[in-house]
């Protein structure tokens, strides 16, 4: 009785374990797909970013030629109409010494100098007038030399980014060479521990044939071509672990099992809920040594009168776990 207690209990605790491998390989695949759609946005909106700081100083630099060319038109004209004045200064002044010369007309000479003296005055305005339009072109120009300093600064910054972001993807392509030679060493050592356990199948096939006390399998090269059972077949002391629609667990035994596939009894449960094609994971474990396990997904693929057969020769790795175990299985008596 205690040992049928130890028994409930363990399997208790193993299915609670396959659930928990389950939720946490589900967790960890999720969790590496929201890491690479992080890492995809963040590297987009760098992008972003610098494209839109680039446009906004191309247009900065527009405006800054805009207004160097206006101001270098404007002291064009200013030192044009400054050649102008002094040149009717001088015109003045040559009148004005005609007139001086001319005594003899005082009165046009006096009308002639008040002329002299309003031009002259005319002309000093203007002068003035120059000098502050002058001074008022300086301080622009020293504006637009402060603007083009910073225009200067932020292309320094700029480029600084650009060199910042050039290591960065340098880095990055160093990073993406390495883990693709880790990729390449990875698909190596997989073929070779494929190989390996190709092997390690093919050798506990040839054991399951000894062990079998049958000779080898003639009908495996025929009825390979139409994908029935190419394993042979032989009664091992197993049991499997699994769910039942109700999510009840359930312990059957193994009638028979190969590398490739096994035949389940159903022990008078009713398994027609599980239609052929239908997924199936269970755990397959030693009956005389219920910690020799390993979890197994499968596919119905027939019903019968005293149970239902598994196939799970699409998944290779499962196909060398199950050799593993079966290498230890003893043989049902």
């Amino acid at each position: 009785m205690s040992e049928s207690g130890a028994r409930d209990a363990w399997i208790t605790e193993a299915a609670e374990g396959w659930e928990r491998r389950k939720a946490d390989e589900q967790a960890r695949l999720e969790a590496d797909e929201r890491r690479a759609a992080e890492e995809r946005a963040r590297a987009e909106a760098a992008e972003r970013r610098i494209a839109e700081e680039r446009r906004r100083l191309d247009d900065e630099a527009r405006r800054l030629d805009d207004d160097r060319r206006r101001l270098d038109d404007e002291s064009a004209r200013r030192r044009a109409e400054r050649q102008r004045i002094e040149e009717e200064g001088a015109q003045l002044e040559s009148a004005r010494r005609q007139l001086e010369a001319e005594s003899n007309e005082e009165l046009a000479v006096a009308a002639a100098r008040r002329q002299l003296d309003e031009a002259q005055a005319l002309r000093i305005e203007e002068r003035l007038r120059i000098d502050e339009e002058a001074l008022r072109i300086d301080e622009e120009r020293a504006q637009l030399e402060a603007a083009e300093a910073l225009d200067a600064e932020e292309r320094r910054l700029l480029a600084d980014k650009a060199a910042r972001r050039a290591d960065d993807e340098q880095r990055l392509e160093l990073a993406r060479q390495r883990d693709g030679e880790r990729k390449r060493r990875a698909l190596e050592e997989r073929a070779r521990r494929d190989e390996e356990r190709r092997r390690a199948v093919e050798e506990v096939e040839r054991r399951n044939e000894e062990r079998s006390g049958a000779a080898p399998n003639m009908q495996a090269a025929a009825s390979s071509a139409t994908g029935t059972r190419r394993r042979k077949r032989i009664e091992l002391c197993a049991s499997v672990l699994l769910k039942d629609r109700n999510n009840q667990v359930m312990v059957l035994p193994v009638i028979n099992m190969s590398l490739s596939g096994l035949l389940l009894s159903s022990e008078g449960h009713d398994l027609s809920s599980l239609p052929v094609g239908a997924p199936l994971e269970f755990m397959l474990f030693d009956t005389a040594n219920v910690s020799n396990e390993v979890d197994v997904k499968a596919k119905v693929v027939r019903h019968g009168d005293d149970g239902i057969a598994v196939d799970w020769s699409e998944d290779p790795s499962a196909t060398y776990r199950i050799a593993m175990l079966m290498e230890g299985l003893p043989t049902r008596s």
